[in-house]
């Protein structure tokens, strides 16, 4: 569709060349203009967590299992433990 010069969507003078595209704007890596200035942590800080990570290193441990599924002694076996261990026995 040909823009007539008493149009209002007309921009100007047409022209033969190629109008240049508008160059895209960087992306922000941060959610504000500003640059981050402070890290987060301190070189120390780094330090400190590597320390730390090796030693509380996770290591295997094996647990005993009741025959229901829980932890060794469950609710019940303990309770039926404290049963045993209260009875009143017969004197010899």
């Amino acid at each position: 569709m040909r823009h007539e010069p008493d149009d209002p969507r007309h921009d100007g003078p047409s022209t033969s060349q190629p109008q240049p595209r508008p160059q895209p704007q960087p992306v922000q890596q941060h959610c504000c203009a500003h640059p981050r200035e402070t890290p987060l942590a301190s070189a120390e800080d780094v330090a400190d967590a590597d320390d730390i990570l090796i030693a509380h290193a996770p290591r295997a441990v094996s647990r005993l299992r009741c025959g229901c599924g829980d932890d060794y002694p469950c609710a019940e076996v303990r309770f039926a433990t404290l049963v045993k261990a209260a009875t009143v026995r017969a004197s010899r």
